[in-house]
Formats: C-alpha cells, structure tokens, sequence
C-alpha cells in the first residue's frame, strides 16, 4: 500500500493494515515535508510491515520508483495541518487527478485509489477525478455525533465498533457464502448469521455506492462477485 498525505488517521489506517496484511507486506508513505518532520509520522512500531517515509513536497509526486505489480492500494489522506479544509481537498484532487493520469499511462492491473476528503460537498468531485472509494472524516463524525444526541443508548455500541479489539467490518463475496442468486436482504442476514457473521449491507462490483441498512424483505439480484459487507 502506498500512502500519500498525512494526518491522523494515518496511524490508525497503518496499524489496520498491519494486522491484516500477509508476511512481507509494506506500506510507503509520501509526506510533504514542508508540513511534517520524519519524526512526526507516527506509525505503529508491533507490525510487520516494511514501513518507507519518502520526503514529497510536489503535488505529482514521482512514480517511477514504485513497483506497481506489488501495490494493490494508494490511499490518498486529507492534510489537516496548516490547510482549510476547502484547501486541503482542493490539494487532494489535484493530485488524485495527477495520479489518475499516471496510473492510465501503465499497463497492468491498477491499484485501488481509495481518497479521504473533509468536506463531503466534494464526493462528487472525487467520484469525476477516479477514485474508487472515498471517506468523508468530517461528515463521518458529525453524523456519529448528531446519532449520539437523539439515541445516547446506541453509545457503547458505538465504542465496541470503533474499539481497537472490537469487531471487524469486511467484505466477503456473495459467491462465497453461496449467496449469488436473486432473494431478500433477510436471506443473506440469516445465512451470514449462521456462520458467526452479521450482515449490514452489500457493494454491488459493478461499482457504485454501497447499500447499507436495506429492509430485509428487500429483494436484491446478487452477482458472485458482489460483496457482502459484514461485522464479525
């Protein structure tokens, strides 16, 4: 995985990686360091993983040193310090459009550009720029913290989600779980139940947004290569 850009979730987004990733895994961080000294990129010291800091004050940041048929994914993070919101995803897209072009010009399977942004009016900017996924930080909290205010109940299932050692939230095909046919939302929970897993919702692989929180008398048409998204 290749990160460019840095900011706090940049710690927790490396140890996730971490405790997931197979032996020989790495992870290369492209930092601006006119904002951020070596020694301030935090990243978790208990993982495997062959952790490089690369020093990138350009916008383009040079590609020619990575070994693409090792990467699977470049996370581009959202700068906090020293940058406006309004500025730091203006930076962002700017180098996920730069990035798209570079990505076109190579040949091979391309990594999966993954983009956080701070203001959620730019989705759709990113959506047009190329990225295949996107996290809205502050449109995350501020929906957690407006839930909170009229259902302080849900707190401490809020905190075990979130938790270092709570439950994990993936991806499994519909193929897998015998699922790729056409039946209700309330099947897939019933069969996801039975092998120890909760199923919240789906991402069609077609592309598109993901479905979460559907009815479960909701009749959906899955693809084997459709994803379950469950906790477990």
């Amino acid at each position: 995985m290749v990160v460019v850009g840095w900011n706090a979730l940049g710690s927790t987004l490396v140890a996730a990686v971490g405790e997931f990733s197979p032996p020989g895994s790495s992870v290369e961080i492209a930092y601006d360091p006119a904002l951020f000294e070596a020694e301030e990129i935090q990243v978790p010291g208990s993982t495997d993983l062959d952790i490089k800091l690369s020093p990138s004050p350009r916008l383009s940041w040079e590609l020619a040193h990575v070994d693409y048929s090792r990467v699977t994914s470049i996370v581009l993070l959202g700068y906090v310090r020293g940058l406006t919101a309004g500025e730091a995803d203006s930076r962002t897209l700017l180098a996920l459009m730069l990035l798209r072009k570079a990505l076109q010009a190579r040949t091979g399977p391309a990594p999966r550009v993954i983009v956080e942004l701070r203001d959620a009016d730019n989705v759709d900017l990113a959506r047009l720029s190329g990225a295949d996924d996107y996290i809205v930080s502050d449109a995350i909290a501020g929906r957690l913290m407006a839930q909170l205010a009229e259902q302080p109940e849900l707190r401490p299932v809020f905190l075990a989600l979130y938790a270092p050692t709570g439950p994990s939230r993936r991806l499994v095909t519909a193929e897998s779980l015998g699922l790729a046919r056409t039946g209700t939302f309330g099947e897939v929970v019933t069969v996801t139940q039975a092998v120890g897993m909760l199923a919240i919702g789906w991402r069609p692989a077609s592309g598109g947004n993901p479905i979460l929180a559907p009815e479960v008398s909701r009749t959906i048409d899955l693809d084997p290569e459709d994803q379950i998204i469950v906790i477990d």
